[in-house]
């Protein structure tokens, strides 16, 4: 079940800095990540600008339809599932991620193939190939918080829990591996604003990370 927090979770469990404003951060931004660990253990210099091989889900967002089952929305483009959001009828999630879907053109993913028993936990997800449309999504100034590129830190977290990524005490995301924690890095350090949608139930938890 991920375990990503919710959006009603994040004051408690992130550092959530006032305000809403700001966005990509300039591209002389992107910082070296240095991973935690014995004094004297840095990581490389981070590669690339963003994670590759992509793991990706193309569509067309003019082809976008809104659906609910299963207790949860669902926005697809045909049989190709963009989002997932749980919600009760009549709540605004579904709107916010058809709007949010409609904004690109790829959903992207790290670490969809983690084998730990709260899998959800430790897949990032991210956006791509902007549609040139900016529909807005309700809510928005209460979903997110900001934070410094340039003070991005991939820690192992030890006793095999995994590593996370964060600024100070600020945690932006938990990921399986180093390597999973490094790409989520790259994408990390393009943004100064991370916002969550979406929320869990006693059976599933979907919640969808995106950066405006």
């Amino acid at each position: 079940m991920r375990r990503i927090w919710p959006v009603v979770a994040l004051t408690a469990l992130l550092t959530v800095l006032p305000g809403c404003g700001g966005g990509p951060a300039a591209p002389e931004a992107v910082p070296q990540v240095r991973s935690s660990g014995p004094p004297g253990l840095t990581a490389a210099p981070a590669e690339g600008r963003w994670p590759s091989p992509a793991d990706c889900v193309s569509y067309d967002p003019a082809r976008l339809q809104l659906r609910y089952e299963d207790g949860a929305y669902v926005v697809a483009d045909g049989q190709t599932q963009v989002l997932r959001l749980h919600g009760d009828p009549g709540e605004p999630t579904g709107r916010q991620g058809s709007s949010l879907a409609q904004r690109y053109r790829r959903h992207c993913y790290i670490g969809r193939g983690n084998s730990r028993e709260d899998r959800d936990t430790f897949v990032f997800d991210y956006w791509r190939d902007p549609s040139g449309q900016r529909p807005a999504i309700e809510g928005e100034q209460d979903n997110c918080s900001e934070y410094e590129p340039g003070h991005l830190v991939a820690e192992d977290m030890g006793h095999g829990d995994g590593w996370r990524v964060k600024d100070h005490d600020h945690i932006l995301q938990v990921f399986d591996t180093e390597a999973d924690a490094r790409a989520g890095s790259l994408v990390l350090a393009h943004y100064r604003r991370i916002c969550f949608l979406g929320g869990y139930d006693s059976q599933a938890q979907e919640v969808v990370t995106y950066f405006p």
